[in-house]
This record gives C-alpha cells, sequence and structure tokens, in this order.
C-alpha cells in the first residue's frame, strides 16, 4: 500500500522508465519473499536471497534518483 501511494504522488516526477522498473522488481521481490515465507520451506535461502535483492533494489533505486536529480 505505501507503494502504491508512493507511485501516485511521484509519478509526474518519477515517470522515468528506470524507476518503473525498479518499482516493478521491487515488488516482485516482495511477492516471491511472501510465497517462500507461506511456503515455509528452504525458508532460509529464500530470505537470504530476498535480502539481497532489496539491497541492489534500494541501492539502484538511489542511484537512479540521484541520476534523475541531475
Amino acid at each position: 500500500m505505501i507503494v502504491e501511494t508512493h507511485q501516485k504522488k511521484c509519478f509526474s516526477c518519477h515517470s522515468s522508465s528506470f524507476y518503473q522498473l525498479s518499482v516493478i522488481s521491487y515488488q516482485l521481490s516482495v511477492i516471491s519473499y511472501q510465497l517462500s515465507v507461506i511456503s515455509c520451506q528452504g525458508i532460509d535461502i529464500h530470505y537470504v536471497q530476498g535480502q539481497h535483492i532489496y539491497l541492489t533494489n534500494f541501492i539502484l533505486g538511489l542511484f537512479v534518483n540521484k541520476f534523475l536529480a541531475n
């Protein structure tokens, strides 16, 4: 829900396709993490992978925002 309201608020200034891709990949990583929690199989591996994906997207998002600001 937070991501959706952020998209609505900041759509005009974040209309870049890079930002949209990072949002989509973040949402996919959240969904895959939630699915791994529900399945309860290999949860440690999925958790580590999810954290790695989240950090990668976070750093990518920071880079894209800095690039757009310039």
